[in-house]
């Protein structure tokens, strides 16, 4: 029989949460969602409102992953500057967090 032994985590594994930044989080994962059924638009519509009331880095890594859609797609031109428009409001919103914890 094994001996029970016990790991300490360096980090708090369950991050407390402000009802806003729940919803936030509802957002991404609605946003995820959205993405894999092939509704980019939509997906994109989430993360923005997701990224508002939730800053986080998953945001932004999701982020890059519509941008690389999107500049990839055959959207009309309108469309798609749009949701550059939006993506990119994202990432620069993130910007100082995501380089702040690069420095680590």
């Amino acid at each position: 029989m094994c001996p029970m032994s016990y790991y300490q985590f360096n980090f708090d594994l369950f991050n407390s949460v402000s009802m806003e930044e729940l919803r936030g989080l509802l957002y991404y994962n609605m946003a995820v969602d959205s993405y894999n059924h092939q509704r980019l638009e939509e997906s994109i519509q989430f993360l923005v409102k997701a990224n508002a009331l939730y800053s986080s880095p998953r945001i932004h890594e999701f982020s890059q992953v519509l941008l690389l859609w999107v500049q990839q797609s055959d959207w009309k031109d309108e469309i798609k500057e749009k949701s550059l428009k939006a993506i990119f409001s994202i990432q620069q919103k993130n910007a100082p967090a995501i380089a702040f914890l690069n420095n680590f």
